[in-house]
């Protein structure tokens, strides 16, 4: 009994991975707190000249429903980890409505995969000008 249940609330929560694919000769940064990376749903809405640093696949296993917290969350402990302190969005697809029903209704788990870019927003010039001035200051 507890085995059965056990494995239900596995299906029921599902399982996020993620992976990563470094981009260009981007060199390494300190990693970053994951509550620091931003997420921004086009290059359009970015603040700033950026440098990307890595493509980041997600890939979710449920069976009842998606957990799209859990996998921005992922995502942004991926980006942290290589320095970056922002991500964009890229496609987000699943296994489509036939597959998802009958997976339900054998008992099967499927699959939502996602893309987003890590990036490093670079500081504005006033940004460190201003930082410099601080620094020298008693």
């Amino acid at each position: 009994m507890k085995r059965s249940a056990l494995a239900l609330l596995f299906l029921a929560v599902g399982c996020t991975t993620s992976s990563s694919t470094l981009l260009g000769p981007s060199k390494p940064r300190p990693a970053i707190a994951p509550e620091r990376v931003a997420i921004y749903r086009t290059a359009e809405q970015v603040p700033g000249k950026y440098v990307e640093i890595s493509l980041i696949t997600t890939t979710q296993q449920w069976a009842y429903a998606f957990d799209d917290h859990g996998t921005y969350e992922q995502m942004k402990i991926e980006a942290g980890q290589l320095g970056a302190n922002a991500l964009i969005l890229g496609s987000f697809t699943d296994s489509g409505f036939w597959a998802t029903m009958a997976a339900l209704t054998l008992g099967l788990p499927t699959e939502r995969k996602g893309k987003a870019i890590a990036i490093y927003i670079l500081p504005a010039p006033d940004d460190v000008a201003g930082a410099a001035r601080r620094a020298e200051t008693p």
